[in-house]
């Protein structure tokens, strides 16, 4: 009795291996047609044969072979389509306008008038902004000034030097240099400030100006 139960367990256990084993192979054998991949089979310029899973995208306007995973020829393009690029029209590579000319001279008289009521209030904008600059030319000037004090100590401290026949310091040639650089990037601030100062003048000259014929324009005709 024992040795027939004993034999019944142990043909259990090779079935049960069995059933184990096919599911651990099934899954593998249906994965396999998953892997299976075309190749592209194609020649470059110099002659050579190359095989790729995916074709480049600069020979997809030149012929080649489709191959199967088992090598065969499934598909043969020798004259591929070609897709060319939309002609261009040169009249339409700038972009078109929103508004027209003379829309645009209107809206900006209407902005002009719309920001100052009278000529009086077009020269108090211009002295404010021209007041702003003034500060910067006056803080500019103290910086050169000083600057320049600071120099001329410098230089009739190495001049002494040189009268007593002593040799002057490299470092101090340096700081002198230095400083001269210094205050030739102040002047150009304020040539800059200056080239500003006139265009500002300009701006509010020509406003002025448009504000002018714009009223005059607008101006009611006495009646008869």
């Amino acid at each position: 009795m024992n040795a027939m139960v004993f034999k019944g367990n142990r043909m259990f256990r090779r079935i049960q291996a069995g059933l184990v084993a096919g599911l651990v192979i099934t899954p593998c054998l249906l994965a396999a047609p998953a892997l299976a991949q075309n190749v592209y089979r194609w020649t470059d310029d110099d002659g050579k044969v190359h095989y790729t899973p995916s074709l480049p995208a600069d020979r997809a306007d030149k012929p080649y072979d489709v191959l199967s995973a088992d090598g065969v020829v499934i598909e043969r393009v020798t004259e591929p389509e070609r897709t060319e690029p939309p002609p261009v029209d040169p009249k339409n590579k700038e972009p078109i306008p929103l508004y027209t000319e003379q829309e645009r001279k209107q809206i900006s008289e209407r902005l002009l008038l719309l920001r100052y009521r009278n000529e009086g209030q077009i020269e108090e904008a211009m002295e404010l902004e021209l007041g702003q600059l003034k500060y910067d030319f006056h803080l500019l000037d103290s910086e050169y000034a000083s600057m320049t004090k600071t120099l001329q100590q410098q230089v009739h401290a190495a001049a002494n030097r040189q009268r007593a026949g002593l040799e002057i310091d490299a470092s101090q040639l340096e700081q002198i240099d230095a400083l001269r650089g210094r205050m030739a990037e102040n002047r150009g601030r304020v040539a800059e400030l200056e080239q500003r100062q006139d265009a500002i003048r300009d701006q509010f000259s020509r406003e002025l100006e448009r504000f002018r014929e714009i009223s005059e324009r607008n101006r009611p005709q006495p009646t008869g």
